[in-house]
């Protein structure tokens, strides 16, 4: 857990060490020099590799994608056009070294060779800026296919999260390089379209209803709650786009602790997105925070579902049902920190069913709108529209008509041209807490989100986000 402080005899690292160095030693002497070069051949400029006296074109995602998932393929295109076929490159990672199966599709050959992990990141940076240089300066690629200029800039920022690059070493703190998950709707597009992303390298790519199955994408990212790692596989035309997570510990302070060490560890997420077929883009992969992880992608998930239309037909489901797909108890408490302090021989809710989605969406004669869009208000003794408790009796929370009413003339200045101030940092802070004490008496029937109103262009409220009834742990 994080904080903890986890202890052992002083000679830990300086053992752990040496056993690294030798076993890096051995893989080493198998090890050769990958020979890539960036250069323009009739005027195209591509990454080369040199097998005797022929140029082999080696794409520069797949080349990039090779750092960071096993087991790889692709293919290096030949420059003697009236030879058929392509050359197979089969990549393994092992520990301190590349193992490369180079075979033909057509001719009898085939190579093993084994690059020395440092070097070979090393050369593929090399290569990888070379090109991006070349691209920015306004040269032509040599790729026919496959490889487009926005796809080696997105090699070139992977590459500089140089965090993520493998290493023997192990890694601490001050080693990583904290960058913010992106997971976002593509609204307009009955919930089959996405952004995805880590830090400054994004995309946008397709779900496909016919193939994909949301109950599926739950059970999967449900599976961090209990493994601290998940697999979540979204799918486009029987190809997907696969997110990997995996909760990760890292030492943090080392202290001498009289004849022993004492290691303080700071958790992470480590992300890793594998593109669909479709997507001419390289793995992405980066350290990011735990719980901003867990909430981008949960949020995401359910603002897809709420892209469904509000009546299904039978491609789509209806954007209830669609909701109630995604919808977990179990990713809500972990949020929360309900989960971690669940008892082994308690129970956890793992299903419920909602009726109505209220979004929190100020303006005026509405606070707050339903699923359909259909608007509602506070009454003057603080008495809430349409909702209920979990009594089934009526809500009062007097100080959200005081919330509500401030709106008001912002609405009218912006409506009229007249210029206006307002503290919306200030005006959200109270306004998400207004939010939470409306979701602890809310019937569980409505899941509550909030949104900035029409008025707010500060960006501090990027999208709308389900509140969550906040846990303090006895």
């Amino acid at each position: 857990m994080e904080g903890d402080i986890v202890y052992s005899k002083s000679d830990y690292i300086e053992r752990e060490n040496a056993r690294v160095r030798k076993l890096r030693e051995a893989a080493l002497k198998k090890c050769g020099t990958l020979a890539l070069s960036c250069s323009a051949i009739d005027n195209k400029w591509g990454i080369w590799m040199s097998i005797g006296d022929e140029k082999l074109l080696v794409n520069p995602v797949e080349l990039v994608s090779s750092i960071f998932e096993d087991s790889t393929y692709y293919m290096l295109e030949s420059q003697k056009k009236d030879i058929p076929g392509y050359f197979i490159v089969e990549v393994e990672k092992k520990d301190y070294c590349y193992h490369w199966t180079l075979s033909h599709t057509m001719l009898n050959f085939s190579s093993e060779n084994r690059f020395v992990q440092e070097e070979y990141v090393s050369a593929i940076f090399d290569a990888i800026s070379q090109l991006y240089e070349a691209i920015l300066a306004g040269g032509e690629l040599a790729y026919d296919r496959d490889v487009y200029k926005e796809s080696v800039v997105s090699c070139y920022k992977q590459l500089q999260v140089k965090c993520t690059w493998p290493s023997y070493i192990r890694k601490t703190t001050k080693d990583i390089h904290v960058e913010d998950f992106y997971f976002d709707v593509v609204p307009g597009n009955e919930g089959e379209r996405f952004t995805i992303g880590i830090g400054k390298r994004t995309y946008s790519t397709w779900f496909t209803h016919w193939d994909g199955d949301l109950e599926r994408i739950r059970h999967q990212f449900e599976s961090y709650t209990f493994e601290h790692k998940a697999e979540v596989k979204i799918t486009f035309d029987m190809s997907e786009t696969i997110i990997k997570l995996e909760g990760i510990s890292v030492i943090d302070k080392i202290n001498e602790t009289g004849e022993g060490i004492g290691f303080k560890y700071k958790d992470y997420m480590l992300v890793t997105i594998i593109p669909n077929e479709f997507v001419k883009q390289p793995i992405f992969k980066g350290y990011c925070d735990r719980e901003q992880v867990l909430k981008n992608l949960y949020n995401g998930l359910l603002r897809m579902a709420l892209d469904h239309p509000i009546s299904g037909n039978e491609d789509v489901p209806d954007m209830l049902n669609a909701y109630n797909m995604v919808k977990s108890p179990l990713i809500e408490d972990y949020i929360t920190g309900r989960y971690k302090n669940r008892s082994d021989k308690e129970c956890a809710i793992r299903q419920t069913m909602v009726k109505h989605i209220i979004t929190i969406d100020p303006d005026i004669a509405q606070l707050f709108h339903d699923e359909e869009g259909v608007s509602y208000e506070v009454e003057r003794d603080g008495t809430f529209d349409f909702v209920y408790d979990r009594n089934g009796k009526p809500i009062v929370i007097k100080d959200f008509l005081t919330w509500h009413n401030e709106i008001n003339q912002i609405v009218i200045d912006t409506e009229t041209g007249r210029p206006y101030t307002m503290d919306w940092e200030q005006y959200h802070c109270r306004g998400v807490e207004l939010a939470q004490e409306l979701r602890k008496v809310l019937s569980p029937d409505f899941d509550l989100w909030y949104k900035a109103p029409f008025e707010d262009k500060s960006g501090i409220i990027k999208h709308p986000f389900l509140v969550l009834e906040p846990h303090v742990s006895e």
